[in-house]
């Protein structure tokens, strides 16, 4: 048999495209039999009377997740984001997705600048002027000055990261100073996990394990120690 990409390419009316189930009971199949007979549109439940000994049936149970989806820019634009693939997820356990945007131009400043700037380090050390005189569409002068305030903050904040990190961990003050910017609520009762490495230097931020009641916290030992495997701490 000749397969062509072209064979698939035909009009179907929108009207058509079945936008819910019918309901339990009343779907139907279109039955092509492979020796070429007469093809039939039959109801679903009629399958079981085309199975013959030796027969497998392959099912389908992969779930459907919401993968269109629709926002606003900050400047009360429209924009549609279709989630394509999943991909690994962050260090923080979040979901990330490859996905397309519609408009694109909503997204492109980043992207145009960096490009201006010719890398990531140059553009995150630019002052606003500089930012601004790179003429990217959407970047004025007030905007080009919140780009380099972001920027700086991003700098401090790496740096105390990194420095924090290279301190060893000594006593209970030194862990109170690392969990207490998580602003955890004292109305309950939350167990907190610090990864050290040999030299007793934290290797991620601090973690919140397991959140309790008031005054219990239940914790099973494969929540502890899996990121602890992870981290490869000692």
């Amino acid at each position: 048999m000749d397969y062509r990409l072209s064979d698939y390419n035909f009009e179907f009316p929108k009207e058509l495209i079945a936008s819910r189930t019918a309901g339990k009971g009343k779907t139907h199949i279109l039955y092509c039999p492979k020796n070429g007979g007469e093809r039939r549109i039959m109801k679903a439940p009629e399958i079981v009377d085309l199975f013959r000994p030796g027969d497998c049936l392959v099912v389908n149970n992969t779930k459907v997740i919401p993968a269109r989806l629709y926002g606003e820019t900050q400047f009360g634009g429209q924009v549609e984001v279709l989630l394509v693939q999943a991909l690994n997820p962050s260090e923080a356990g979040e979901a990330r997705f490859e996905a397309k945007v519609h408009p694109g131009k909503a997204f492109q400043v980043g992207r145009e600048l960096k490009e201006s700037f010719g890398s990531v380090k140059n553009m995150v050390y630019a002052d606003w002027r500089q930012i601004r005189n790179k003429h990217v569409l959407g970047v004025g002068k007030v905007k080009a000055m919140e780009l380099a305030a972001a920027f700086e903050l991003g700098r401090r904040g790496a740096k105390l990261s990194s420095e924090d990190f290279q301190k060893p961990v000594e006593n209970a003050r030194d862990v109170f100073e690392h969990v207490r910017a998580l602003g955890i609520s004292d109305m309950q009762e939350h167990f907190f996990a610090l990864y050290l490495d040999s030299k007793k230097r934290i290797l991620c931020p601090p973690k919140v394990v397991t959140t309790g009641l008031l005054n219990a916290s239940m914790l099973h030992a494969r929540e502890l120690f899996r990121e602890a495997i992870q981290w490869g701490a000692t």
